[in-house]
Parts: structure tokens; sequence; C-alpha cells
């Protein structure tokens, strides 16, 4: 690049003469003198790539900078401080070859760690009975020297020693430098007690809830993670714009001091609202080319459409929608919502309580019902009254409990393909209590690393409360998800019994269904198990006559076994491949020897796009044991992981 400088008269121009050459390739990234760390190791943290058969590979002076950095990070993180990393870029036209030059000098080791001035805390207490990140004949770090320092300054935070101070300091041994003592100096300062709580700000909030939902006691110990906590849990209940709890004057030198809860009030009441004018033929396919009918699964219609019926329909239609938040001041929130226009008339009203009865358990009752004649196939009249409570049983393992009854109502009429709906479907009554034990120790639950999650789901709908029929279902999962390197190793487990009692049955409803993109990939969407056909006489376009369907029947046992291996592509950084294993199905019934008899092995491969709302997900899947009348290779293209 060239710089010229032009004057006219009173003006100065600026010509940058630009000459961009030739685009190379980096064709090389390696290393020299590298004796106690791999290429792999050291490659790992790079940010250089390399050419591939997509790109010519990336390079800047930032990123060569950036992977010097990174490099000179991971030696001295194993007690080589004196690292010497140097950068050399060979052009050898139209290629680059990139080469680490690295001397690695001597590896200082930690003689002896100690801690002094813990004159209160006992230091097994102070790390919770683990030794600190750094020991005595470890190499020397100073990340886990600072991990330390913090991991003590936490504790003393915790316990209520508000001034608290960590000091480390490192010594050399005269006789040899490179063998060092580490210690962690702490001056404890004075522990410090709540002497009263204030709450300023409410104005139509319930002191009552404050107090409870915040947890600050008078003679409690006052630390920095209850007060973190307090705040948190103040505004997560959703009425207050902000929340600050701390103390009401600079911890200096008092041992009591007064805890400050400040609260600003949301907007109490939100109305939401839309009208418009809508003119339509009604069609029977969603856009996947399927049919939906309420309480049963889509129906695949391949290549044929249901014809729109002959009328158009036009009319007005209209959206209002009303919330009113912090009801009675206890944080309680009422939502109602009215949907209407000719062909679809829906209300829906909930009200939900953080703290049902003054307990420790939330609480939401919804009440919700539907005329819908959209679909040309049928008329459909939907009810539904709920009431659920949960809480948290475990904080530290995120273990939840729900318990909950349903009431739900649904009429099916005007049905152009009766076949379609069995006869006992079509006026379903289902009262049902259940209840669910939730356990996530998920990383991300969108792209899970590591962690669990296991739920349990046990239902029982008696006859005798309104039930058109009396059974019992019972639904469990476990999923872990395993870090294994630079690759994650995920697995899911799911078993689902359903059981009438005496001479009842199970609504189709509420069978299991299973096949799609997140249970077996060797089917479409809830077309694994049981099927039937079903003939559609003279409702589809271009038909004239009966084209039979194939529609699945649902079963009352399902197993699904999923196991994937995600691993990083290097052509992309935020690429991923996956390779997969789904094993199961659906049954007509519990019975071993069907479950062992109609068993399917799917196998697949798949590539995973990462985005700040989840990986976009492409799935390939072979079944293994293919049913006749379904392919055995299905793809899938959607957003977040298989399970």
């Amino acid at each position: 690049m060239k710089v010229n400088f032009q004057r006219v008269s009173d003006r100065i121009s600026l010509v940058y003469d630009i000459e961009s050459g030739k685009k190379h390739k980096v064709r090389s990234i390696s290393f020299r003198g590298n004796q106690q760390v791999s290429d792999q190791a050291l490659l790992s943290q790079v940010l250089i790539k390399k050419a591939h058969l997509l790109s010519h590979g990336s390079i800047s002076q930032k990123q060569l900078k950036q992977s010097v950095d990174k490099l000179r990070a991971l030696y001295q993180d194993i007690g080589y401080e004196d690292v010497k990393v140097t950068p050399k870029v060979v052009d050898k036209e139209p290629y680059l070859d990139v080469v680490f030059e690295i001397q690695e000098g001597q590896q200082t080791w930690v003689e002896a760690v100690q801690v002094t001035g813990n004159q209160t805390v006992p230091l097994d207490r102070l790390t919770r009975g683990k030794a600190l990140p750094l020991r005595a004949n470890y190499p020397f770090s100073q990340r886990r020297m600072v991990e330390g320092r913090n991991q003590i300054a936490a504790a003393y935070q915790t316990r209520g020693y508000l001034n608290s101070e960590v000091k480390t300091t490192v010594a050399r041994q005269p006789s040899d430098p490179h063998r060092v003592d580490v210690t962690y100096a702490i001056t404890e300062g004075q522990m410090v007690r709540v002497s009263d709580v204030l709450y300023l700000g409410q104005k139509r909030t319930r002191l009552s809830l404050l107090h409870k939902t915040a947890q600050i006691e008078p003679e409690t110990v006052m630390s920095r993670s209850s007060l973190l906590a307090a705040e948190t849990r103040l505004y997560d209940l959703n009425v207050f714009d902000w929340s600050a709890v701390g103390p009401k004057k600079p911890i200096t030198d008092q041992s009591e001091e007064g805890v400050l809860v400040r609260v600003h009030e949301a907007k109490r009441n939100e109305i939401t609202y839309g009208f418009g004018f809508e003119v339509s033929h009604r069609g029977g396919n969603t856009p996947g080319g399927t049919v939906a009918v309420p309480g049963l699964p889509t129906v695949g219609l391949g290549s044929n459409k249901v014809a729109p019926s002959q009328s158009t329909f036009a009319s007005p239609r209209g959206l209002v929608e009303f919330s009113r938040r912090n009801m009675r001041g206890l944080a309680e929130t009422f939502s109602t919502s009215l949907l209407l226009s000719r062909l679809d008339q829906r209300a829906l009203t909930t009200y939900t309580q953080p703290h049902f009865i003054g307990s420790q358990w939330g609480s939401a009752t919804s009440f919700s019902i539907e005329r819908t004649t959209q679909n040309p196939l049928f008329a459909a009249g939907l009810g539904d009254a709920s009431f659920q409570v949960e809480r948290l049983i475990s904080r530290k393992n995120n273990t939840r409990l729900q318990l909950r009854y349903d009431f739900n109502k649904t009429s099916l009429s005007h049905l152009l393909v009766p076949e379609l709906v069995l006869p006992r479907d079509r006026n379903i009554h289902l009262s049902t209590f259940s209840g669910t034990l939730i356990r996530d120790t998920r990383d991300k639950p969108l792209d899970a690393h590591q962690g669990i999650l296991a739920t349990l789901d046990l239902a029982l709908t008696p006859g005798p409360l309104g039930s058109s029929a009396s059974f019992a279902k019972a639904l469990g999962q476990y999923a872990f998800y395993k870090p294994i390197h630079s690759m994650i190793f995920a697995n899911s487990v799911r078993i689902g019994l359903a059981k009438a009692f005496a001479s009842s049955f199970v609504p189709t409803s509420q069978l299991y269904f299973s096949g799609g993109g997140t249970s077996l990939r060797g089917f479409p969407i809830d077309q694994a198990g049981p099927q039937r056909l079903v003939p559609f006489c003279g409702v589809l376009q271009g038909q004239s006559g009966c084209v039979n369907v194939t529609v699945p029947v649902g079963g009352r046992q399902l197993f699904i076994l999923n196991s994937e291996l995600r691993f990083p592509l290097k052509i992309m950084k935020a690429l991923g491949g996956v390779v997969f294993y789904d094993g199961g199905n659906v049954y007509s019934a519990i019975n071993l020897a069907s479950f062992v008899n109609n068993y399917t092995n799917t196998i697949g491969v798949g590539l995973r796009y990462a985005t700040p709302i989840g990986p976009v997900r492409i799935d390939i899947g072979r079944n293994l044991n293919p049913v006749p009348g379904i392919s055995a290779t299905q793809y899938f293209i959607t957003l977040g992981q298989a399970f």
C-alpha cells in the first residue's frame, strides 16, 4: 500500500494505492521446539485456519497475535513461566506456511502452599474438604493460584466476613528460583450480622410477600450470596422493574448492619388488541402436507391434498388480550384473551400464584374453550380446565415436582372422513390427576454438553370422576450428556406404559406415538408402530374415488433409545457432525414378545450449525428394519438437538 499526498490550493488529498496481490492459501501450521506439549494440544489454541476444499483458510495479524497469547498461556498454566513463542509466516506463493517456534524454558514447581490468618474458619471448611487448585509438588500456575484466592474469598464472603481480604505471595527459593512457596494471607475482619431489614419502594405489594421472597432475617449472617439471591428472587416475581438488596451503610468496622431491600413496581395492567378482515378458502392441509385433527397425530397424505371447500368465507377477525399483574399485592397474575372470527372462536383465562396459600408451591389455573371449523374435514369443540402446583425440591440438583389436575373435553362433528376418527374418540371427556418429577442439570438446555435430564410422569384418569375411560399412564426419560475431549456423547432412554382398567380403554389421544426428528429418525413423524388404512373418498384434489391413506394407530407401550456422538468439523467453526443410533418402537400392547419382535434399529448421520438460539439440525436416518409402504431413509431439517 502506498500513500500519496496531493495539495490543491488550500486542500490536501490523501490517496491510498492498494495492490491486493494474489490470494494465498494457508498450507500448513507447524510447531518447533515443543518437547512437553503435543502438536495436537498446541493446534487447539491456534486461531489461524488451514486451507481445505471449500476455503483458503484464514490468517491475519490479529489472529497471529491471539494465537501466540493463547500458546503462551497454555505453557504458563503448566509452569513454564519464561516460555517464548515466535511466529513465522513463510510465503511460498500461492501458499503460506505458518511456523511457531517455541522456547519452553525451565518448568517452575510449587514447593509448598500455606494459608495464614484464618483464625475463625478452618481450612477444610474454606475448601469444603477439597484441596486448593494449586498444590505442592505440582507445576506452578498463576491461573490456579488466582482460582484458589477467589475460592477462599468467596468462602469468607458467604460466612458474613464482608471486609475480608486474601492476598497471595510467591517466594522463590534461593537455591532454585524455579521452586516456589505460595502463601495465601487472609485478613478476616469481623463477621457482620443483620440487625434489621427495611423494605422500600413497594406501593401495592404486601410486606409479607417481600419478606417471604427475600428470605433475610435479623440476627442471621449477612453474606454476599444471600443478598444477591434475594435480589434475583424478587426480580423473578415479574412484578418489579428492578430490585436491589444490600447493606444500609457501607461495611467498615461494624459487626451489625441493617439490610435495605428496594423495589420499583412495574406497570400492573397491559392490554393488547388487533382487528382485521379475513377472506379464505378452507383447506384441510397444514403446510407440511398433513391432516391435523385435535387429539390425534398428524396424518401424512403424500402428494395428495385436501380439496378446499367451495365457499369463500369472509368475516371480521379480532383479538383482545388483557393482563393484570400483582393481584392482591401477592405477585399473582390474571390474564385473559379472546379471539373471534367466523371460522374460529377461542377464549383463554389463566391465573398464576408464586405462593399458593402462602406456601412455597407456585400454582397455575387455566380455563380455555374453542370452537373451530377452519378445517373442512371436521368441526371441533374443545374445552379445558386445569390446576397445577409446582415447587423446587432441590436447588443443587435443580429438581422440581409438579402436581396437577386437568379436565378436558373434545367433541368432533361433521366428519367428511368418518373412518379417520374412531367412534369412541369423537366425544371424549378426560379427568386426570398427574404428577411429574423433573431433574435437570444440563449446562445448556438447547444444546447440552454435560449434565442429565431425568423426568418421571405418572397419570391416573378414573371413570367415576367424569372420564369417558379409566386408565393409568407412566412415562419416564433419562438423558445424559458427557464431554469426551472435543466431542459430546449424548444418550437418552424413554419408556412409556398405558393401561386401561377393567373393560375400559385408552383413548387414541392418550396412546403413545413415535417417529420423526426427535425420536425414531427412521420413520416419518408419528408413523412408527401399528398402522391402519383409512379411505379418503371424494375429499382429495383430483381424486373422484377413494384413496387409502395409512394412519398410525398408536400404542400402549413405548420404548425409545437414542445415542449420538457429536463432534466438531474443521471445515467451519460453527459446524459440527453427528453419528447416531435410534432403537425402539411403539407397541399396541404391553408385551415382552412384541417388544422383541417389533424392535427397530435406525442408524444415521447429521450436521449441526450453531446459532444463538440453538443448532440448525440436518439428519439422515436409515431404518434397518423397514416397514412396507414407508421409505427406509428419512430426512429432517429443523432447529435444536434431537434430545
